[in-house]
């Protein structure tokens, strides 16, 4: 599948990746990737960026994007809501950056010290050069103790503070040096988002191109075009590849019946899906799950 709607449910994660590739997706949340060592490619909006040592890359939500790493990498990737961060909500949804690339020496040196204490927050950080000691930087502060939870009608523990403050200040930093310009609407999602998110919505249902084109207000032959010339894909295929992803993650967390997964990925029958997912993954759903579901051992 080319492109897909990403669902996530956490206001805030932060996690470091290994030669990251990533197909192309988009999301409602903001997506900060910074290039710890090696190189990536990213991809926004049909405009591809190599991305080096120090580089920095911000999605701003509902925009496609994708990773692609040739060699290897290491990068930090920082996922969060808008909602995160209210002071940089009109930023987020008003605005989008005229070039969404920078370097870590486009950063004062606050900006820098908020960044490497982001990493630190991450797990297991390696020392490298283009982060001057990083790995003598202490680990960095856990409170355990709930009495000393600052905000307790918002329940919001210390760590999460930590993490808002730094994130803050390397923002402010971010939008001092990033060329920032208006949405040309304030609905500003372009078609194929909107296709993608509708389709996140309703790929579990009786979906076709012809319904799709009717609720989206364009026409089918509009749609297909779309589908072929944009997202490179079929219609049928996307959402078929849409429900896949879906059903796999059922098969991997949950003891439902594969039987009731495939209706509840939207397959109008068993069979389909077994045919589906056979040729996408080379193996039976059953197969599969006694592979990955640790729930079932």
């Amino acid at each position: 599948m080319n492109f897909f709607y990403q669902t996530r449910v956490e206001s805030f994660s932060s996690f470091l990746s290994n030669d990251n590739t990533y197909p192309a997706h988009l999301h409602r949340q903001v997506e900060i990737m910074f290039v710890i060592s090696g190189e990536v490619e990213i991809c926004m909006e049909e405009q591809v960026y190599s991305l080096k040592a120090g580089d920095i890359s911000v999605a701003f939500p509902d925009k496609i994007h994708s990773l692609n790493t040739e060699k290897t990498s290491r990068v930090l990737l920082m996922v969060f809501d808008i909602d995160f961060l209210q002071n940089f909500r009109t930023t987020f949804t008003q605005y989008l950056p005229e070039n969404p690339i920078m370097n870590t020496i486009n950063l004062t040196e606050h900006g820098r010290n908020a960044l490497s204490w982001l990493i630190s927050l991450s797990k297991n950080m390696p020392a490298t050069a283009d982060m001057p000691d990083i790995e003598n930087l202490p680990n960095h502060p856990v409170v355990s103790d709930t009495s000393k939870i600052i905000d307790e009608q918002n329940d919001i523990s210390p760590n999460q503070l930590y993490t808002k403050s730094y994130l803050t200040i390397f923002l402010a930093d971010v939008f001092a040096y990033l060329k920032l310009i208006k949405r040309s609407t304030c609905t500003d999602r372009n078609i194929c988002e909107n296709i993608l998110i509708y389709l996140d919505k309703h790929f579990q249902e009786n979906v076709s191109l012809e319904s799709t084109a009717k609720e989206l207000g364009i026409s089918k032959f509009y749609l297909s075009q779309i589908f072929s010339n944009k997202l490179h894909t079929s219609f049928p295929s996307y959402v078929t590849a849409r429900r896949l992803d879906f059903a796999e993650n059922l098969l991997s967390t949950t003891t439902k019946s594969v039987t009731d997964i495939a209706f509840e990925s939207g397959f109008s029958s068993p069979r389909t899906f077994f045919r589906s997912f056979q040729e996408a993954y080379q193996t039976t759903p059953h197969q599969y799950r006694k592979n990955h579901n640790k729930f079932l051992s």
